[in-house]
């Protein structure tokens, strides 16, 4: 939530740290459906919870991770637009706010997602079955069975399998290496030819280094933390058919690689806080007034209470006196 809060000044309020905010909005969404799952699972829950994951928390995972994956290919496109084409960004970025340039990258991204993901609200069915309690009382709760559709073996295959695969592994992990690698080629051509320039373009040089840097590391990072996940999806699209025989035991090993895979992209969801704070000085400086003003609030707040607490004890011992 932090780099929500500290990439919204005007010293932030550039392309690149506007589709931060959207990637950051969606993976802190990401970490809440995360969080609220583990406690269904491990901890207890109550109907209205299991309620709210049939119906809106296990469609809101996957919707979020969705955005969350054409969001950091949409950084990558903004970067590389930037290094290969740099007169026509500029001039885009000069004519247009952030906020309306987002909006033609977001808007689409978002309906994209929702529509992508609109099957998973028909995947599971509302299961009401009776059991004992503590005292031995029938008590109904509710639970939940995948639908005919869920089970469906075209559909399973289609869209669960091969379009999943697809559009959250195969194409945005192929979109990012090629453009990380054009990006690296242009930064790199264009810091040879501008060798020996005046101080200004290299102070430019330099922005334009770290601000790919800051990519760099989070793609390496989406790609480290989601490489179990697609490892995952190629073995279920590739033993489709040996899952279907009730025989067939699944290997410890997916099911190990599952739960890590899930802590792994929960962590990739967190980590961008962190990466802005080591590798954006701009970041940091915004960061420590924000907290600065913070703090003096706090402060005075806390002076003003002290005050007031002393008056009360005043008034209390002049009354019993």
């Amino acid at each position: 939530m932090f780099e929500q809060v500290s990439t919204r000044s005007g010293a932030l309020l550039d392309l690149q740290h506007t589709h931060k905010i959207c990637l950051a909005v969606f993976d802190n969404l990401f970490i809440i459906s995360c969080f609220l799952e583990a406690i269904r699972r491990f901890v207890g829950n109550t109907d209205v919870h299991q309620l709210a994951f049939i119906y809106f928390f296990y469609q809101l995972q996957s919707i979020a991770l969705t955005c969350s994956i054409n969001i950091t290919v949409v950084l990558a496109v903004e970067r590389y637009i930037a290094v290969t084409r740099p007169v026509e960004y500029h001039i885009a970025t000069v004519t247009h706010s952030p906020w309306s340039r987002v909006a033609r990258y977001m808007v689409p991204t978002i309906l994209f997602s929702v529509i992508f993901n609109v099957p998973k609200f028909f995947e599971l069915e509302v299961y009401w079955h009776s059991i004992l309690d503590e005292n031995g009382q029938n008590m109904t709760i509710v639970d939940f069975i995948p639908s005919k559709l869920r089970l469906h073996p075209e559909y399973s295959f289609y869209y669960v399998h091969l379009s999943n695969l697809v559009i959250k592994g195969v194409l945005p992990f192929g979109a990012l290496v090629y453009l990380n690698w054009s990006i690296y080629s242009g930064i790199k051509k264009r810091c040879v030819v501008g060798r020996g320039s005046n101080s200004a373009t290299d102070e430019g040089f330099r922005e334009e280094r770290r601000s790919s840097i800051v990519l760099f590391t989070i793609v390496i990072l989406f790609f480290v933390c989601n490489a179990p996940r697609l490892l995952l999806n190629f073995y279920e699209f590739f033993t489709i058919e040996k899952l279907k025989d009730r025989c067939y035991t699944i290997p410890l090993w997916t099911m190990l690689l599952t739960s890590v895979s899930l802590v792994l992209m929960t962590i990739n969801s967190s980590v961008n806080f962190f990466i802005y704070c080591f590798a954006n000085t701009t970041f940091r400086q915004e960061l420590y007034d924000r907290f600065g003003k913070f703090s003096k609030i706090l402060f005075k707040n806390s002076i003003g209470n002290g005050s007031w607490l002393k008056k009360l004890q005043l008034q209390c011992q002049c009354k019993s006196a």
